[in-house]
């Protein structure tokens, strides 16, 4: 993905998480902060599911692109929604795994201790 398109994605994403904050608080530990961006993703129009403590999101709110540029369009939104794991304090990292019929970006449970697994 070119750099400009990169830095766009993630500027975007922790502008996201900054307004999340500024409505909600900032979160005080790892399970505020997955929950934050859960509620946030939703309403950005994603559409979270979680097994097994692990958030797949069962759409792409940018399917019409991925269709003709899934390898740009995976790496943009993993990078945004990196960008609004990155403005909530505590907040997993979310990981590139492509997979059949849902977003290509996972968002890792938190550990029993509260910290981040992955």
């Amino acid at each position: 993905m070119p750099a400009r398109a990169s830095a766009g994605a993630a500027r975007v994403g922790r502008e996201i998480g900054a307004e999340a904050v500024a409505a909600h608080g900032a979160p005080v530990d790892a399970d505020a902060a997955r929950r934050l961006a859960l509620g946030t993703l939703a309403a950005h129009g994603y559409e979270p599911c979680t097994t097994d403590g692990v958030t797949h999101l069962r759409n792409c709110p940018f399917h019409a692109l991925a269709a003709d540029q899934p390898d740009l369009v995976c790496r943009m939104n993993h990078v945004l929604i990196g960008g609004l794991a990155e403005a909530l304090p505590h907040c997993p990292r979310p990981r590139l795994e492509p997979g059949e019929n849902r977003c290509c970006v996972l968002i890792p449970g938190v550990a029993a201790d509260g910290a981040d697994p992955a």
